[in-house]
């Protein structure tokens, strides 16, 4: 992608921009209470003590059923992979399709992390950090064969020496064209990271591809590489790719700011190079955010947006900050980053703070996405925020019903199903009582 297009993006957003921030203004004042979160299911609701906890972010299908993972709770307290199944008038089932740890010392895989993936059969791809051969986690499919579901394990980590071909994914797997909503042919490679790496602590991002033998995984990059980890350390977020192959992700720690970093992966002549395209906390007290820990979603131009639960304003919740929401606009070591909204930038952090995922953007250019606390000034439940033009919006604050419920902690990551309605799940974790659910939204 030409560095012309995204200067030809901010130049444009720049001569929009007075005409944008009036509207934006004039939209969050004439705009009503928060909208109402729908919870679609409640893992405790039928099941205390075996309900699935943690949930990571859902994927929806080309029939708009809603699949993901639950990292742990199930039957074996190791997690599980669920289906809701969209019937009329846009009500739910929920089946468990999956429970992980149901093979001798977890072979089968434990703990999966983020969002699965559906190919053009309807079979599923994901990770876990941990179980697999070597308690180090893997790369599954979960196969449907008439409505029975099987898994199989696609690579096992810490297979070779050192864990050089990585240990812990801490996010799940992605391919070429994704980021355009077309369906996982089945046969294209993946793509994934992994927390630890080579000596542990590292991370790698690696590829998966299919062959007569089974999947052959290669790493393609091995972190802290370079002097003081330079390159980047610790990867726990998914990638994004470009239309020229190039893969796009955030290291939680290293850079020169050793605060994390945003990276650019590009294949050339049969191997991958390594370009960091940001290192976080360059400004005075991180106010240009600090360790990232979820993926980025591109625009039209290239531009690469994110989160960071630290760096930005003060606040109550932890010290270092409460987070930011970021543009970077990649020029090779040139590259950029904007904050577009420090959280917790209203009283109480009405706006919602510690925002862990990747936001997602629509066709006209707002940015919707969760933080994990903050909202309310009386449940600090949670948010779901949307960004227009300049203007942050509060979509919905968990736990503003009475004993919430409607839940807290939407640390996870959302999605926007085709009519514009919002798709995701509360963790559970910032309560004691409360366990996982998958809700819905209208912004």
């Amino acid at each position: 992608m030409a560095s012309e297009a995204r200067k030809h993006s901010a130049l444009f957003a720049g001569a929009r921009g007075g005409v944008v921030a009036l509207l934006a203004l004039l939209a969050q004042a004439a705009a009503g209470p928060a909208r109402e979160a729908e919870i679609l299911h409640d893992f405790c609701g039928a099941a205390a003590g075996k309900c699935g906890y943690a949930a990571n972010g859902p994927t929806m299908d080309g029939a708009g059923d809603l699949f993901g993972t639950a990292a742990n709770g199930g039957a074996n307290g190791d997690g599980e992979i669920f289906e809701l199944k969209r019937g009329a008038k846009n009500t739910y089932a929920f089946e468990i399709l999956y429970t992980f740890c149901a093979a001798a010392h977890c072979k089968d895989g434990a703990h999966p992390v983020g969002s699965l993936i559906v190919d053009t059969s309807g079979n599923l791809y994901g990770a876990t950090a941990g179980g697999g051969t070597y308690s180090a986690g893997e790369v599954f499919e979960l196969k449907s064969n008439a409505g029975n579901w099987a898994i199989s394990s696609l690579h096992n980590f810490c297979r070779q020496p050192s864990c050089g071909d990585g240990a812990s994914p801490g996010a799940g797997v992605t391919y070429q064209g994704a980021a355009s909503g077309a369906a996982y042919d089945g046969t294209s490679p993946l793509f994934g990271t992994t927390i630890d790496g080579r000596l542990r602590g590292n991370g790698v991002v690696y590829e998966l591809v299919p062959g007569q033998g089974g999947w052959l995984e290669t790493p393609l990059y091995t972190f802290c590489s370079q002097p003081n980890c330079a390159d980047g350390s610790a990867v726990m977020a998914p990638l994004v790719d470009d239309a020229s192959g190039n893969l796009y992700g955030t290291a939680n720690g290293g850079g020169s700011n050793a605060h994390g970093t945003v990276f650019e992966l590009s294949p050339s002549n049969n191997s991958w190079s390594e370009t960091v395209l940001y290192n976080f906390c360059g400004a005075a007290n991180c106010a240009d955010g600090a360790s990232p820990q979820g993926g980025l979603v591109m625009d039209a131009f290239g531009n690469l947006f994110g989160v960071t639960p630290s760096g930005g304003n003060s606040c109550n919740y932890q010290n270092g900050g409460c987070g930011v929401l970021y543009e970077i606009v990649p020029d090779g070591t040139a590259s950029t980053e904007s904050v577009l909204h420090a959280f917790c930038a209203r009283q109480d952090c009405a706006d919602g703070a510690i925002p862990y995922a990747a936001p997602v953007l629509d066709d006209s250019g707002n940015l919707f996405g969760t933080a994990d606390v903050g909202g309310s000034p009386y449940s600090h439940g949670g948010v779901v925020f949307v960004l227009s033009g300049p203007a942050l919006r509060t979509v919905h604050a968990f736990c503003s019903r009475d004993n919430c419920t409607d839940h807290v902690g939407p640390a996870a990551g959302i999605i926007r199903g085709p009519s514009g309605r919002l798709f995701g799940t509360t963790s559970g974790t910032n309560s004691p009582t409360m366990g996982a659910t998958v809700y819905a939204l209208r912004p």
